[in-house]
């Protein structure tokens, strides 16, 4: 059964290969987008953008085997992902997160083409609910919803980081207890035993 088309892409591809932007993309396909996002790492280049029609799993692909031929681009895997990945289901992907980091970061890696706005201005970007406001009351409720969301998970785990170090504490306690217990027994025989010894000695020092 065909994939159905998609608007929302994901590549992933070599490090030294070149950076599949708004430049290069139009010299190789008619595809129209209109947002492009790409991430440079040591090993890996992620370019995330957005077409402005839906376009086959198929069509893409045979673009993606274009561009290497093309332009030497050599597409990379990612654990537990095909080197283009589509559709909602890419959030979740190592280079989103990456992407989305980076971006709040400000760092030079991450760069990105709008056709419309910019970042801050085109609350219907791809990456829009992903920044980072300092002011909550500028948020869309997109941006609201992931700021919630990313809390709450960072809450989430915060609370099961503090239970594994409480049920750890309370494990160190009963073997400290334990301990405590056997050096006491210890303690009572070995005094038990000196008690003995004194009277022998007492008994040998009377003769």
């Amino acid at each position: 059964m065909q994939e159905a088309a998609k608007k929302i892409w994901l590549f992933s591809y070599g490090a030294d290969s070149p950076s599949i932007n708004n430049t290069l993309w139009r010299s190789i396909t008619n595809i129209e987008i209109d947002e492009c996002y790409i991430l440079t790492q040591r090993d890996l280049k992620y370019t995330l953008m957005h077409t402005t029609k839906r376009i086959t799993v198929l069509r893409m692909q045979t673009v993606f085997r274009s561009m290497e031929t093309r332009a030497g681009i050599k597409g990379s895997c990612v654990f537990g992902y095909e080197e283009l990945s589509y559709g909602e289901d890419i959030w979740e992907h190592p280079g989103i997160k990456l992407m989305i980091e980076h971006m709040n970061n400000g760092s030079p890696l991450f760069e990105h083409w709008l056709r419309n706005g910019s970042l801050e201005t085109n609350k219907r970007g791809l990456m829009s609910k992903f920044m980072a406001l300092n002011n909550k009351k500028d948020m869309s409720k997109a941006q609201l919803f992931h700021y919630f969301q990313e809390y709450k998970l960072k809450t989430d785990s915060k609370i099961l980081g503090m239970e594994q170090e409480y049920r750890e504490m309370e494990a160190e306690i009963y073997r400290l207890r334990d301990i405590n217990k056997d050096l006491r027994d210890e303690n009572k025989l070995f005094r038990e035993d000196n008690e003995m010894l004194r009277s022998v000695i007492e008994r040998q020092t009377r003769r």
